[in-house]
């Protein structure tokens, strides 16, 4: 499983990097790793560990936030994942 953690990480990163922002993108995302097994608990332990990694780029940190709004069910119900 670290194997998809780490492939987790790396995709969120590109994605924040890019500076954009799109809830349904982002979803999509997160199910893939849900769909691959990945656990809740690790999704958010790697956003947390990002959003700490951009601290001081308000915009980048603001998107790991989008993320982690997702991951944790501080979303729309229609976007939950978990």
């Amino acid at each position: 499983m670290n194997e998809e953690n780490d492939k987790f990480r790396e995709k969120v990163l590109e994605y924040i990097n890019k500076e954009k922002s799109n809830l349904i993108e982002e979803r999509e995302i997160i199910m893939e790793f849900k769909n691959k097994g990945g656990t809740q608990e690790n999704a958010e332990k790697i956003l947390n560990e990002i959003a700490v990694k951009f601290s001081g780029k308000e915009k980048l940190q603001d998107i790991a936030y989008d993320f982690l709004d997702i991951i944790t069910g501080w979303i729309s119900s229609n976007l939950r994942v978990w």
